[in-house]
């Protein structure tokens, strides 16, 4: 008699990395994975583009963002909101230190990398903590270089493929992916590459489509 394999849920969250919801999200999801302590889960990082246009240095990002979002009161009320929804789930926003607004496919590709590694999940944590709470530019290649060095990753191999592009055209292809799926807002949360849901919904609402979509 054999022992089967537990069925496990599979989760993909397509998120940007300069997406502060994002952010909040995940934390939620985390929760809500702790919650259903009966279902096995493996959970995968998908790439998506809140700017596809912006220039690959990236730009000024106050400007940037006053022109995105150019009613200061509505800004402002907005980010007083992502900073309470942050400090629930233990996230220090510093939107004040940030100065650059980057192209963020170079820190997909960097994310990609680091879960063939097995840690996807320590990774994505880090890129958003350097930018919203450190306010250091993530489309660098010495910012990525040390973020992958401090979780143990060859950080002269990550500067050496990021200038070589590898893995930038699997990266823009999967976004278009996802385009194409009508996806247009992150976080979107797909669940077994069948069912999907968006926004960063409280935990106790991602628990309960965890549960109701579990692989049988």
């Amino acid at each position: 008699m054999t022992n089967q394999e537990p069925n496990i849920t599979e989760i993909d969250m397509v998120s940007d990395l300069v997406c502060p919801w994002c952010w909040v999200g995940l934390r939620h999801l985390m929760l809500a994975m702790q919650t259903n302590q009966d279902q096995m889960f493996s959970l995968t990082f998908r790439p998506f583009f809140l700017d596809a246009n912006l220039p690959e240095d990236g730009v000024e990002y106050h400007a940037y963002m006053d022109k995105k979002f150019p009613n200061k009161d509505q800004r402002k009320a907005g980010l007083n909101a992502l900073e309470q929804a942050g400090r629930a789930v233990g996230i220090d926003f510093q939107f004040g230190k940030i100065k650059r607004r980057p192209h963020t496919g170079k820190a997909h590709r960097f994310l990609l990398w680091a879960q063939g590694q097995e840690r996807g999940l320590v990774a994505k944590e880090a890129l958003f903590h350097a930018f919203f709470t450190d306010g250091k530019d993530i489309g660098d290649h010495q910012v990525l270089a040390e973020i992958g060095t401090s979780l143990g990753m060859d950080g002269a191999l990550v500067v050496e493929l990021l200038e070589k592009q590898q893995d930038k055209a699997k990266i823009e292809a999967e976004v278009k992916v996802f385009q194409e799926m009508g996806i247009s807002g992150v976080p979107t949360f797909i669940v077994n590459r069948k069912t999907g849901i968006s926004g960063a919904l409280p935990p106790a609402d991602l628990a309960q489509f965890l549960a109701q979509n579990k692989s049988a």
